[in-house]
């Protein structure tokens, strides 16, 4: 067989040569058009891994979580006139940007200050900050709305009030662009030429981490390829004293390198940091192959001195031990394609695939251009009378011959390293763990995080069966007590978060409330509680006219500060965000502090959950312990009545007034559904995703 294949290639080589030229031409091409960068995070997860199907899920309702963009400024002059203009004009100007959703900061025109018109009795929106000239409010008036609202307090500005941050929203359809994707570094860019008046620029946020780093991946990728052309070619001619064969063999790893982006583009796989291996990867295989059928060339060329002969036999000699190389080779990377993680099978797939090419490449590329040129002379076939070459072959020779228990004790010595080096690898996962410390991104996330506590998104969804329940489009003053006692949980679990370094301050429908709160008292930051904050509800949902407001304001029509409802609320007003940022951990790290964090939040959600199960485990044996469910959570009784009677009004009466009737009904097949149903109505369910985890 491999004697047809010398045959064919020697006897075709124009027709060879033609259709790899067409097929490197096709690949070229592809690579410049169809190949996309790609710089999202998590992506070896497999689909249907928990942490994904949470991560997706939340996408589903609330969108994105990564798309904003962080510029942060530190200063104590930022509320003087000079500084406070400069903001705004880079804060516009950033706006301007295609792709730039929004831009929220202490100068932003979006920044908002929720207001109550006490004379038409209704809320108003005024903005913060829109007056350059400062007519119509003076730099102290502007500080006081801002600073004094305790809402922006560790969003828009620090604890301390030295360092302020402008919040960018942009499109996930521009991040996910090669091209458009720039829009970010031109963002860099203006921020850095406004340093001289405000000081230096520290840039976080998961895009600017996304395009920063994936360009630097594209760079360095090319950047890894010539170097290693240039190294590997330095040796070959180093070994072989001839630069048309460094020549030739460069040429077949180049075409091994176009074929293998241009394969990734034509496959629909974009390039990550798994696939920017693959090229580098093509160099690696592809110069071993040159250097085994060159070296076998130059033995058959010493021996007989027949050109012809000589090619014919490189291929059928060393084209199957070249062949069942790269196959071995190829399998082992085919595995990645049988894991559960998209992006690995894409990669095992793109990199098996394209192994096998640089075998056809190779076979095919370095004897017909050996064909065309002239024979090796005698200067070119002394490396294989090397005496540093052919020393070391007989040493090893020697050494498996004679000195077996050394090498058998050797091996066994390297193993054990091994393997304790093996228990000693930690594995980080954090989005900037390859970086150096002493690096601009390391160092600005750093930044960030010691004065706003965390960088990177840490979301929790909390969910509640009762879709009536956090329905403030149709508030009343009879849910009032039952739907402020399952808030102040929420904003319990808020303190218990924001009490850890680890996190920044998080946001909720509570703080949303608390904000509604201190505009109804006059923005009075005093008022800035929950507990006080259904009485101020109630009061302004008695007329008509500030429950059409309410509406509104609930269904994300009116933006407090660029925050909107629907932001921290479902559709279904049964799942509520809290969205925070977390320290850049470890994935280990970011595990055991879930775990952690997952107890203790269930704890304050459902804190009777403990006394409920313990008493519904025993109701069969001893009834007296439902009426112990139904005072601990009223809720459970009124949900099951319900149930039973089944719109029924005077048996609904009845299962109230009648203790022993009600006990009578526990006897029935359908009572336990209905109460198990009931008392997991009353719990929450807490779900914790984002990038961070």
């Amino acid at each position: 067989m491999w004697q047809g294949i010398a045959n064919f290639i020697l006897r075709n080589r124009f027709l060879i040569l033609g259709v790899i030229t067409l097929i490197t031409v096709g690949f070229g091409y592809s690579a410049l058009t169809r190949l996309e960068l790609d710089n999202k995070y998590g992506i070896v997860l497999p689909k249907d891994s928990p942490t994904t199907t949470n991560y997706n899920k939340f996408k589903k309702q609330f969108g994105e979580d990564g798309n904003i963009l962080v510029i942060a400024i530190q200063t104590d002059s930022l509320y003087t006139e000079t500084q406070l203009k400069k903001w705004k004009q880079l804060g516009d100007s950033i706006l301007k940007f295609k792709g730039v959703e929004s831009v929220l900061s202490e100068a932003a025109p979006t920044l908002q200050i929720l207001k109550n018109n006490k004379e038409e009795k209704r809320f108003e929106v005024d903005v913060a900050f829109s007056d350059t000239t400062f007519q119509e409010k003076s730099i102290e008036t502007i500080k006081k709305e801002v600073r004094g609202n305790p809402f922006y307090k560790g969003l828009l500005f620090s604890d301390r009030g030295d360092v302020s941050v402008m919040m960018i929203g942009i499109d996930e359809n521009y991040l996910s662009d090669k091209n458009k994707s720039k829009v970010v570094l031109d963002i860099e860019a203006l921020a850095n030429s406004y340093e001289k008046d405000l000081g230096k620029m520290h840039f976080a946020g998961l895009p600017y981490l996304r395009v920063v780093i994936a360009t630097r991946i594209q760079n360095e990728m090319f950047l890894f390829i010539g170097a290693s052309m240039l190294v590997t070619g330095f040796l070959l001619y180093l070994f072989f004293r001839s630069f048309r064969v460094v020549g030739i063999c460069l040429t077949v790893v180049t075409i091994a390198v176009i074929w293998a982006m241009g394969s990734i583009g034509a496959m629909g796989f974009k390039l990550s940091i798994l696939m920017a291996l693959i090229p580098p990867l093509m160099i690696v295989i592809g110069i071993p192959n040159c250097v085994f059928l060159m070296t076998k060339f130059h033995q058959e060329i010493k021996d007989h001195g027949n050109k012809v002969k000589a090619l014919s036999r490189v291929i059928q000699k060393i084209g199957t031990a070249t062949f069942l190389t790269n196959l071995s080779t190829a399998l082992g990377f085919l595995t990645f394609a049988f894991t559960n993680s998209e992006k690995l099978m894409e990669f095992g797939i793109a990199a098996s695939t394209n192994i096998m090419l640089v075998f056809v490449i190779s076979i095919c590329i370095l004897p017909i251009f050996v064909s065309f040129s002239k024979r090796p002379k005698t200067r070119h076939l002394k490396h294989l009378d090397r005496k540093i070459a052919t020393g070391m072959l007989n040493f090893i020779v020697e050494s498996t011959q004679k000195r077996r228990t050394v090498i058998y004790l050797g091996t066994a010595g390297l193993i054990f390293v091994s393997m304790v080096g093996l228990y000693k690898i930690e594995a980080t996962g954090n989005l900037t763990g390859d970086l150096p410390k002493d690096d601009p991104i390391s160092k600005d996330v750093k930044f960030l995080e010691k004065h706003f506590g965390g960088s990177i998104p840490f979301e929790m969804m909390i969910e509640y069966n009762d879709k009536d329940l956090f329905n403030f489009q149709e508030f009343n003053s009879k849910k009032i007590s039952n739907t402020f006692n399952k808030l102040e949980r929420i904003e319990n679990v808020q303190k218990t978060i924001e009490r850890d370094s680890l996190f920044s301050k998080s946001v909720s429908i509570v703080d949303f409330i608390k904000v509604l709160n201190m505009a109804y008292y006059s923005n009075d930051s005093s008022k800035y509680r929950l507990k006080i904050a259904s009485r101020g509800i109630a009061r302004a949902s008695s007329s008509r006219r500030q429950k059409e407001y309410m509406t509104k304001l609930f269904k994300g029509d009116i933006i407090n500060g660029g925050f909107s409802i629907k932001e921290v609320l479902d559709t279904n007003n049964r799942t509520i965000r809290v969205r925070c940022q977390m320290k850049d951990l470890g994935s280990y790290d970011v595990a055991q502090k879930v775990k952690k964090l997952k107890q203790e939040v269930r704890q304050i959600l459902n804190p009777d959950s403990t006394f409920i199960e313990s008493c519904y485990n025993q109701i069969a044996s001893r009834p007296e312990y439902l009426d112990s469910i139904f005072e601990k959570v009223p809720q459970i009784k009124s949900s099951v009545i319900h149930s039973l009677s089944k719109n029924d009004l005077e048996l609904r009466n009845l299962l109230y007034e009648d203790r022993a009737f009600l006990i009578k009904e526990m006897n029935t097949a359908g009572f336990y559904p209905v109460l198990r149903n009931a008392i997991d109505k009353e719990y929450f369910d807490v779900t914790f995703t984002g990038t961070s985890v």
